[in-house]
């Protein structure tokens, strides 16, 4: 099933990237999202995967790997598009409260 979503997800985005109109954008936006239901069983499936003795460290170690890209390169990416972006709208705006918001979160906690 994982396997399955996975390779969804990149057709998902490979029909997106290729679009042509809104239709087959909705459609590629359709495949991701089943693609990223499926994925939310991963931790289940790990801990599933992995003798008992060493679940506890192995599925720590994974889902810490990825709390870099969690929180601080959606932040840099944000910060990019507002500082380097030639427009303001008012969801950009919303953006930019948001994010620091977030940020103030995070760096108090």
């Amino acid at each position: 099933m994982v396997m399955g979503t996975s390779v969804l997800g990149l057709a998902g985005c490979i029909v997106g990237a290729t679009a042509k109109n809104i239709d087959t954008l909705v459609g590629a936006n359709l495949m991701n999202g089943l693609a990223a239901a499926g994925q939310l069983s991963f931790g289940i499936v790990l801990g599933e995967l992995v003798p008992n003795k060493h679940r506890g460290p192995i599925v720590t170690l994974v889902f810490l790997s990825s709390l870099p890209f969690a929180g601080t390169l959606g932040m840099i990416l944000i910060c990019a598009y507002l500082l380097y972006a030639n427009f303001f709208k008012s969801s950009d705006l919303l953006l930019l409260v948001l994010s620091f918001s977030r940020l103030l979160l995070v760096g108090a906690g």
